[in-house]
């Protein structure tokens, strides 16, 4: 319980009360035609009756003049109309909710990307993107199922007791008996199943992770598979995991007919000990055929939603592990203040001093950085070499404020950007190269772009960075030039390729320090050697920091930093 009312404080309140009021106006409109039901049937076998009823009630004299027929036939359609009116509030209330069911769906998606975003560069390497992809898409999916069902559930709960509430008036033994086998029936059958259903709720939760990670691994080595001809053998274990997947599937839907039928033995059991009862009361036959249908009746309208409210809360069970998982997702997050900014600004910088440096990946004894110190001032041009595995990778996350050392300090300014709380403005200052470019499944220009709008595009600083890049090279071999798709991932483009257009990406954002991690390890040397010296062209040359294993690239800098120099051993 505690989880569903954490998502619906995420809500718009207004909205629920809004449900919740058309809740109460249908069901009120349902009460009202049961209410008609005993004086319709009597109004057909006893004329004094009805008679009797409009003498009684002054508002109802413009009757007096209506014989039986005329009355019948009023009676009917006041009822026919209520049950129109309640059928017409009814739909509307479906499609009001099922709209709160879509704001919910992308309220609770907002709120993970959001935690998402906050989350270390740590922590997401020790997520694997199949985990993230099934958070996203079926736990999200699950989580808004959970709560549109709970929300089902109330609005049936409510018919349910104010229906029970309103027979309990007129024949209260009778619907307690029917109640009481109903209530003790569902109970055994909840207690039996109820482990079972939050069970095959984690087993599913599991194997669609299973599948997610299988799908990953098929395509994103395709390559490989399909020449050693393994794709089958990781076809084969899609097969195994996604036929256990619907296992736990199938058992939940089955599970969700029983109730249907279970109900209509108790019901059908509960009226034969009700007859039994009225029987023994030795009352009017007549009165006890009005009661039977009035049962009957109530019946017809509280059978269904019994029904419902039980598979939905089956399905609410089912669904727990998808709540528990997305609510710990963004509760976890919130603690993370490591993006946080505070009133300090970080405008230009002048000196970035890495200071005692050490650190060591989560789960790893040995420190990859050991009391590393440097010091890199501003318009400076620094190369970074040593082997492979020696740490400049990492030196260079630690310069970007992605890891955060296990002792030492990242100054910028003089400022600790972890302990101020600073990250988000030293992010600000810095265009990053990595070694494998990402590249969306769009255009060349998109991907140079990333993220800006191109409503908005700044066109001299794009034609420079694709100029400096020499991304023209290429663009214009190409039939459709900037407005190419490059495939998932870049497939469509060669290596070389993809790190202009991720050189390209860095320049077009303009930004202070820019950091190339062997971003250009795929070019051929002429090509290298051009965009380096392009780079230095850059009106208000940017401070530069790159990693690489050719030496004739040091030509250029300021300062070269071997790191078995630094590094402590």
């Amino acid at each position: 319980m505690r989880n569903i009312i954490f998502f619906l404080n995420l809500q718009n309140k207004s909205k629920i009360l809004f449900i919740i009021l058309l809740l109460i106006i249908g069901t009120s409109l349902d009460l009202f035609g049961l209410a008609l039901i005993i004086p319709t049937i009597k109004s057909i076998s006893d004329v004094k009756f009805i008679n009797d009823i409009v003498s009684n009630y002054p508002s109802l004299y413009f009757l007096k003049s209506l014989n039986q027929n005329q009355l019948i036939v009023i009676l009917l359609t006041s009822f026919l109309i209520i049950n129109i009116f309640k059928g017409l509030v009814f739909i509307y209330l479906s499609i009001k909710t099922n709209i709160f069911s879509r704001e919910v769906n992308q309220k609770i998606s907002k709120n993970l990307i959001n935690s998402y975003s906050k989350i270390s560069y740590e922590d997401m390497i020790e997520k694997s993107s199949s985990l993230l992809i099934r958070n996203m898409t079926e736990e999200v999916m699950g989580t808004t199922y959970a709560l549109m069902n709970f929300l089902n559930m109330t609005v049936d709960l409510f018919v349910v007791i104010s229906i029970f509430l309103f027979i309990f008036f007129i024949e209260p033994g009778s619907i307690f008996i029917i109640s009481f086998i109903i209530l003790v029936g569902l109970y055994v059958f909840r207690k039996l199943i109820i482990k079972k259903m939050i069970k095959w709720g984690q087993e599913r939760q599991r194997f669609h992770l299973k599948k997610i990670e299988i799908i990953n691994e098929i395509f994103h080595s395709f390559s490989e598979l399909k020449i050693l001809k393994k794709i089958n053998y990781f076809g084969k274990n899609y097969i195994e995991y996604n036929k256990k997947y619907f296992d736990n599937i199938i058992k939940y839907n089955v599970l969700q007919i029983v109730p249907r039928f279970l109900l209509e033995t108790l019901a059908v059991l509960g009226v034969v000990f009700a007859l039994l009862y009225l029987m023994s009361l030795n009352i009017d036959q007549e009165k006890i055929i009005y009661s039977l249908a009035l049962i009957g009746a109530a019946a017809l309208r509280i059978l269904p939603s019994i029904n419902r409210v039980t598979n939905y809360y089956n399905s609410f069970k089912f669904s727990a592990a998808s709540l528990d998982l997305i609510k710990d997702e963004i509760l976890k997050r919130e603690k993370e203040l490591e993006y946080s900014t505070n009133n300090e600004k970080l405008e230009f910088f002048e000196k970035i001093e890495v200071k005692n440096i050490f650190y060591k990946y989560p789960k790893k004894k040995e420190f990859v950085l050991k009391d590393v110190s440097l010091n890199i001032f501003k318009n400076n041009i620094i190369g970074i070499k040593g082997q492979t595995g020696g740490g400049k990778s990492t030196l260079l996350k630690i310069i970007l404020g992605l890891l955060k050392p296990n002792k030492g300090h990242l100054n910028v300014n003089g400022i600790d950007v972890h302990s101020k709380k600073q990250l988000s403005n030293w992010f600000d200052k810095i265009a990053y190269v990595p070694q494998e470019i990402y590249l969306i499944n769009d255009t060349i220009k998109k991907n140079i772009l990333f993220g800006s709008n191109e409503n908005e595009i700044n066109i001299e600083r794009y034609k420079l960075s694709i100029n400096l890049s020499n991304c023209d090279q290429f663009l214009g071999n190409l039939e459709d030039g900037e407005n190419t798709i490059v495939g998932e991932n870049g497939l469509k483009l060669s290596g070389g390729q993809k790190q202009r257009v991720g050189i390209a990406r860095a320049i077009y954002l303009n930004r202070q320090l820019l950091i190339l991690d062997e971003a250009t390890n795929s070019l051929d040397e002429y090509t290298e050697k051009k965009i380096l010296n392009n780079i230095l062209k850059i009106k208000n040359k940017p401070t530069i920091i790159f990693v690489s294993h050719k030496s004739t690239n040091f030509d250029i800098c300021d300062k070269i930093i071997d790191l078995k120099d630094i590094n402590s051993q």
